[in-house]
């Protein structure tokens, strides 16, 4: 039996700490910080600490606990590279290299502050989105029919070597991902400050000026689930997104695009594909007793 949420997070960690954190944390102390991070977001995005972050609760005081123990681990690292002029190539080596306009060094607080800020925003999405279809898929045999069968080809094509232009040609795993984000969006709604007015028409034909200055409050969740925008919104169709289906056109909003794919929405598609490529290369996903996941290796 495989926990999904488990192992996708576990996985996502490991990508998410690769790009950023650097081989410290991935090589010597992964399985401590795996856990600080859990004990850090689960407590600190409860309702309680949201609407009551300095109550002296028990969940504070856990999520305040992890907080500093993550710190401390990242000061010694952040430290030691700096004593020993160990240069990395990762996020966490940008931000101790980087200035201010000013002149002025970042602080270990503020590089501490912003890499877990940063860790935080690269993997909630992506376990979310990844999590969602891992178990859409399990419920839907045609979509993870034709996933297997697009990975087998993909892998037949490239071998072992995984780039940039491999995952762009998962053109089925991405509509499975879409509609994932249109069914389960990582946030339900998206502010946005109006720079410029404009016109907004709705589907009767009525329109509305935006003045320059106000705010705009896009409800994603509601969006993604509109009839007249997406035919039998309660159903998991992936291809709904396939080519001479009209459903696409306001793709991407689930990630605050805009109607469009951004650069790094592709970036959060591919995190998600690296999930579906290496659970879809090495096991057969199966439905098993009391929801649990039952992954045979193949």
């Amino acid at each position: 039996m495989v926990d999904l949420k488990q192992e996708l997070d576990k996985l996502l960690m490991l990508i998410s700490g690769r790009c950023l954190l650097g081989k410290e944390v991935r090589e010597k102390m992964f399985d401590e910080f795996f856990t600080l991070f859990h004990e850090l977001s689960d407590n600190g995005m409860c309702l309680t600490s949201v609407l009551f972050p300095y109550a002296p609760t028990p969940s504070n005081r856990r999520r305040d606990k992890a907080r500093a123990k993550l710190s401390e681990m990242l000061t010694e690292i952040v430290r030691s590279r700096k004593k020993y002029d160990n240069v990395e190539s990762d996020v966490l080596q940008n931000l101790i290299d980087s200035k201010y306009a000013d002149g002025r060094s970042t602080t270990e607080a503020e590089v501490i502050g912003l890499i877990i800020t940063l860790l935080f925003l690269g993997k909630h999405t992506s376990t979310i989105t990844s999590v969602w279809t891992g178990a859409h898929l399990l419920a839907s045999t045609r979509s993870l029919a034709s996933v297997l069968e697009e990975q087998k080809k993909i892998v037949r094509k490239y071998g072992d070597d995984l780039d940039y232009n491999a995952f762009l040609e998962m053109d089925t795993l991405h509509r499975c991902i879409k509609e994932t984000l249109r069914i389960h969006p990582p946030v339900p709604m998206f502010r946005r400050k109006v720079h410029k007015n404009f016109t907004v028409q709705t589907k009767d034909g009525n329109e509305y000026e935006i003045h320059r200055g106000h705010t705009l409050i896009s409800p994603v969740q509601f969006n993604g689930n509109l009839p007249h925008i997406y035919k039998d919104p309660d159903v998991y169709d992936p291809d709904r997104f396939g080519p001479g289906r009209e459903e696409d056109r306001v793709g991407g909003v689930e990630l605050g695009g805009g109607g469009r794919w951004r650069e790094e929405d592709q970036v959060e598609m591919c995190r998600a594909d690296g999930c579906g490529v290496v659970k879809d290369g090495r096991e057969a996903w199966t439905d098993g007793p009391g929801g649990r996941v039952t992954g045979r290796s193949g």
